[in-house]
Parts: C-alpha cells; sequence; structure tokens
C-alpha cells in the first residue's frame, strides 16, 4: 500500500473508514463527545471552514485529524475555543509524521492548546476525568480523598434546603428557560471577569442551541439542573455521547453563591452518574482547583504547534502581562470567525488586560 491522503468534508466520510473512525473513539483517550465524527458534523453544520484530514500509511492504518481551515493555511483545531482535547485521532502504529500530513493537505501549521500525547512526561498539562471503574464510586471516593469539603457540603446542601426547598438534579434537562438562565449567568461572568465574551459568536449560539434542542446524531447537548424547590440555581451544558459527559459551560446564580450551588451540582452528579448511565464526567483543563478535588483521573495533553517545514514548538506560558494578553488574544482567535468580531475583540482584550482583569 501507498501513503495517502485526502481531506474531505465530515459528511463524505461514510462506510469503512466512518466505522474505524468510531471504533477509535470507543475505549481509551479518544472516548470523548469531542472526538466522534458526530460532533465534528455538528460543528460543520454551523461553520462552513470544517474539514477532516484522512490519511493511511503503508500499512493500511489510519488517522483522522478534523480542523478548521483559516486564511494563510492555518488549521484550527475543531470546535475552536471549545476543544478541550483534540489532535490526531490515530490507528496504534499510525507511522506518518504530522508535518507530513500537514504538507499534503496543504496547510502551513496547527496551533493545539490541548493535543493528546502518550507521555505524560512532555507536558505538565492535563484534562481531569471523574471516572467509574477505578475501585471505588466517584462519590465515594470523593468522600474518602476530601472528607472535609464533602461534610461542608452536607451541611450546606441542608441549610439550603431549609430555606428554599428540596434540592434535586436533572441530567439532561430538556427545559429551555433553564438551558437560557445558564447561558445568560456564563455571559454576566465572562463581562464581570473582562474576558472575551466566547459565547457571543452566532456560529457559538447556534451550536449550543442545536445541540441542546435536537442533537447530531449520537451527540446529545446535555443540560445538567440544580433546582432548590423549583428554581434553577446552577447547572452545567455540554456534548454527551455514550458514557460521557463533557461540560463546557458551568455557571449559579450569583444569589444563592453562599451555598457553592456549582459543587453542590457536581457532588451530586459523581452520586447520580451510574443512575444516568455515565462513566465518565470529562472536568476538562487543570485550570481551576476545585476540578482535582473532584477527579479520579487524569490525561496528559500537550500544547504547541506542528508545522509543514518539520518544525515544532512547544507553548511557553508568558508571564506578567505579555502572558495575560497572549492568553486573551487566543482566546479572541479562536472564537472569532469574522473580522468585526476579531477586531472588537482584540481591542476588549487589550484594555481588559491593561486595567488588570484575568
Amino acid at each position: 500500500m501507498t501513503n495517502r491522503i485526502e481531506t474531505m468534508r465530515p459528511w463524505q466520510i461514510v462506510g469503512n473508514d466512518r466505522d474505524r473512525w468510531c471504533a477509535l473513539v470507543k475505549t481509551g483517550k479518544y472516548y470523548s463527545p469531542l472526538c466522534h465524527p458526530d460532533f465534528v458534523s455538528a460543528v460543520s453544520g454551523v461553520r462552513s471552514d470544517v474539514e477532516v484530514l484522512v490519511a493511511h500509511d503503508r500499512e493500511g492504518r489510519m488517522a483522522f485529524l478534523p480542523f478548521h481551515r483559516r486564511p494563510f493555511g492555518l488549521a484550527r483545531p475543531i470546535g475552536a475555543v471549545f476543544s478541550d482535547y483534540h489532535g490526531l485521532l490515530a490507528e496504534p502504529g499510525f507511522s506518518r509524521k504530522p508535518e507530513h500530513l500537514l504538507r499534503d493537505a496543504g496547510l502551513r501549521s496547527y496551533p493545539h492548546f490541548a493535543r493528546f500525547t502518550d507521555s505524560a512526561e512532555e507536558t505538565s498539562l492535563r484534562g481531569l476525568r471523574s471516572e467509574s471503574g477505578q475501585g471505588k464510586a466517584p462519590l465515594e471516593m470523593f468522600e474518602q480523598d476530601h472528607a472535609r469539603k464533602a461534610k461542608q457540603l452536607r451541611r450546606l446542601r441542608r441549610k439550603l434546603e431549609r430555606e428554599h426547598g428540596k434540592m434535586t438534579l436533572t441530567i439532561g434537562d430538556p427545559d429551555p428557560v433553564a438551558f437560557d438562565l445558564v447561558m445568560g449567568w456564563k455571559r454576566r461572568q465572562l463581562a464581570a471577569s473582562r474576558r472575551h465574551d466566547v459565547l457571543r459568536p452566532a456560529w457559538v449560539t447556534s451550536l449550543m442551541v442545536r445541540l441542546h434542542r435536537e442533537g447530531q446524531g449520537e451527540i446529545s447537548g446535555c443540560l445538567v439542573t440544580l433546582r432548590a424547590g423549583s428554581t434553577p440555581i446552577a447547572a452545567e451544558f455540554g456534548p454527551r455521547w455514550s458514557g460521557v459527559f463533557h461540560p463546557w459551560i458551568a455557571a449559579y446564580d450569583p444569589a444563592f453563591a453562599q451555598y457553592s450551588p456549582g459543587h453542590l451540582l457536581v457532588m451530586n452528579l459523581l452520586g447520580d452518574m451510574q443512575r444516568a448511565g455515565l462513566d465518565r464526567y470529562d472536568l476538562g483543563h487543570d485550570d481551576a482547583p476545585y476540578k482535582a478535588m473532584f477527579a479520579n483521573s487524569e490525561l496528559p495533553l500537550k500544547a504547541g504547534t506542528w508545522r509543514a517545514d518539520g518544525s515544532s514548538t512547544r507553548a511557553v506560558h508568558k508571564p506578567g502581562l505579555a502572558g495575560k494578553i497572549s492568553r486573551r488574544f487566543e482566546q479572541v482567535r479562536l472564537a472569532e470567525v469574522h473580522m468585526a468580531g476579531l477586531l472588537a475583540g482584540v481591542a476588549n482584550a487589550a484594555r481588559a488586560s491593561l486595567q488588570g482583569g484575568e
């Protein structure tokens, strides 16, 4: 056999090729809705720049790289700012090098900020997860490892229920009102912290709404809502596939902040995973202290850039104001696809960085 590379639209990948892609993501590090071909199809329904690099090596092994083809030969990870995990989805033993794939696909570079890697030594970046099958149930492990925090949350739950009514958790909540609430809470939170509003672009809104209302093939938009009485007080939203839930958006009503509603939601979700048919709750990047507290496994990730000329760079965390500006601009570049939004986002990011926002 010969090395072969094609770039295709998601709907063009059918038959045996699609079956092999689906087989890749059923277990292991690729077991995530973000790696499934139906997720790529969902994104292609709201953005016209989605392509998939489909490669065969000389032994017939396959690899897939979903990406956004941007101007000047730049490839961006599929789902852009919401792509918590990404990279080359390769069958074991796939032998072709990334730079060869990019060159043959007419691409110059592929910046990645959370790429799959086989070596935890390559990077300090990691994804955090809570999984069943780790010896003990996820909630039991949390209560054992963080007994003081678990006790505090049980006390807050009792106080919440005394003052506002019985607490309930709905996994897979179809309520459009609750969906709108969590999006509103998150946008106000982003505004208050002077961070870029990644929920503002039209393609993001369309993707979120479509996934929640109707899903895409095997992928659904899962809303998890915590209520006190009949009042939603916290929620998470993100894609679900098979037994994996990967929330993108987590927010709560500030009026209930004294009860730690976000932590109450996560603790109760851990306890309800089996009932809901979940075997993995994906907390995403290790970018907030609470995530490590609730996680019981981790996934090594890598940040850097692949280049068609063969060079490769690792991401370097810049200190101080320079690092703050760099991170803000990257969020803008990932979220915005039109020049007007990009320019406005860059201007706002510069002002916010100089004023001391995170």
